[in-house]
C-alpha cells in the first residue's frame, strides 16, 4: 500500500459531485435563453445519469491491487456505489432549479441534446479504456533505446491511473525493474500481477527472470520448466494439431524469461544444458 494507490480514489471523489454541477451549469447557459427549448432540465438529466454509471464503475476499478485482493472486492462496491449516491444527490441539486417542459407538446431538444451528451460520455469513456490498453507484447522485455524505455514506462504509469487491474502494467514494469536492477520492486510487481491475474505464459516468464536475478536459479529453474508447460498448452489451445509448427526453440521466443537462460541456464548451474 502506497500513497500512489489513493490518488485515484481521491480525485474520484472530486469528480463525482462536481462533473454534474457543471453539466447542469452548461445546460443552463445553453438552452435557458432559448425560449424554443421548454425542457431544460432533460438536457442535463440525462447526461447526469450517464455520470453517475460511469464514475460509480471508475470508482470500483480504481480501488486497485494494492488496497483490495480483488477486483470487485466488498470496499470496491461500497466506494462505487458511494461515488454513485454522491454523483446522484449532485445530480439532483443540479437539475432541480432548470426549466422543465410544460404539459403541452414541445420539440424535445432539450432531452436529445442531452441524449447525446450521455452517448459521448458513455462513448468517450470506452475510447479512455481502448486507447490507454497495453497490449501483451508491449509488457514484454524494455527496449534498448532510453527514450523508448521512456515512453514504455509513461504507458504503463498512465494505464495504471486508468484501470489498476491490467496485469500487463506489472509484467512491464517488472521487467524495467529487473534491467534497472530494482529487484526488491521486480518481486513486488511479481506479485501484483500474481493478484490481479496475470497468464500464465508471461507470469511464468517473469518469475524465472526475476528469481534468476536474485540468484535463486534452483527456483528460476522449476518457474521456467511451468513457463515452458504453460507456453506448449496454450500453443495446443491456439494451434491444436500444429503446435510444433509455431513452438520454436525457447531461445528463439521473445516472450522466453532471457535473464533466466543467460543468468542461470548458460553460465551457472546448468552449463548451457
Amino acid at each position: 500500500m502506497s500513497p500512489d494507490d489513493f490518488m485515484m480514489p481521491a480525485f474520484a471523489l472530486l469528480l463525482a459531485p462536481v462533473v454534474p454541477l457543471l453539466l447542469g451549469w452548461a445546460a443552463a447557459a445553453v438552452f435557458e435563453p432559448l425560449r424554443a427549448v421548454r425542457d431544460v432540465r432533460a438536457a442535463a438529466l440525462w447526461p447526469c445519469l450517464a455520470w453517475v454509471g460511469i464514475i460509480s464503475f471508475w470508482g470500483v476499478r480504481w480501488v486497485g491491487p494494492g488496497l483490495v485482493e480483488r477486483p470487485g472486492a466488498p470496499p470496491a462496491l461500497l466506494f462505487g456505489a458511494s461515488l454513485g449516491a454522491l454523483a446522484g444527490l449532485s445530480a439532483y441539486h443540479a437539475v432541480a432549479w432548470l426549466r422543465s417542459a410544460p404539459t403541452k407538446p414541445a420539440p424535445p431538444i432539450g432531452a436529445a441534446s442531452g441524449l447525446i451528451v450521455a452517448v459521448s460520455l458513455v462513448v468517450a469513456t470506452m475510447l479512455l479504456w481502448q486507447r490507454t490498453d497495453v497490449r501483451p507484447e508491449d509488457a514484454q522485455k524494455p527496449p534498448y533505446d532510453d527514450e523508448a524505455q521512456a515512453a514504455q514506462l509513461a504507458l504503463y504509469e498512465r494505464r495504471a491511473q486508468i484501470d489498476p487491474w491490467d496485469p500487463e502494467i506489472y509484467i512491464g514494469r517488472a521487467h524495467h525493474a529487473i534491467r534497472d536492477g530494482h529487484l526488491e520492486r521486480a518481486h513486488e510487481d511479481l506479485a501484483l500481477a500474481r493478484r490481479v491475474g496475470a497468464a500464465a505464459t508471461p507470469l511464468y516468464a517473469l518469475e524465472a527472470d526475476t528469481l534468476a536475478a536474485l540468484g535463486r536459479c534452483d527456483d528460476a529453474r522449476v518457474a521456467y520448466d511451468a513457463w515452458q508447460q504453460a507456453r506448449t498448452a496454450e500453443a495446443m489451445r491456439t494451434h491444436f494439431g500444429h503446435e510444433l509448427e509455431v513452438l520454436g526453440a525457447p531461445e528463439d521466443d521473445d516472450s522466453a524469461p532471457s535473464g533466466y537462460l543467460f543468468d542461470c541456464q548458460q553460465s551457472h548451474y546448468y552449463g548451457g544444458e
